[in-house]
């Protein structure tokens, strides 16, 4: 991973973005990257810089595809906030996995393990908006 951030470190929109972080002028979007260069400067700033990351993906889809992609690259201290169905009965539903992968996640939180953290705007609003009756 060392030569990710090497290759990153030489260009002027990396260094921009990576002294943006530390003066902690929020929120910064970084904008016109091709497919996979998005999670190719997260998990480089992930390894280059000692700070937390929340990523918040359009859709559910979107923000499991971040997430593995970003496992792949080797950053270990990547958590995904999985989405999950609001059923009246919580035995229906139908991918039981995505309740340990938001608890392991809510846990790297809590014992701050986590760098960087995956999730959807779709997923937020579930999970802390009232559901509709």
């Amino acid at each position: 991973m060392d030569f990710f951030i090497e290759c990153m470190e030489k260009t002027s929109s990396y260094q921009e973005l990576r002294t943006g972080i530390q003066e902690k002028k929020f929120p910064l979007m970084p904008y016109g990257l091709v497919d996979g260069a998005y999670e190719h400067l997260l998990a480089s700033l992930a390894q280059d810089l000692d700070q937390a990351f929340l990523v918040l993906c359009p859709d559910v889809f979107s923000a499991r595809k971040f997430y593995e992609s970003i496992k792949h690259m080797g950053e270990e201290s990547v958590y995904l906030l999985p989405y999950r169905e609001y059923f009246y009965f919580t035995s229906l539903s139908s991918n039981q996995s995505d309740k340990g992968e938001g608890l392991e996640a809510l846990k790297a939180l809590l014992e701050g393990r986590c760098k960087v953290l995956v999730t959807s705007i779709e997923n937020l609003q579930k999970k802390f908006m009232a559901p509709d009756r």
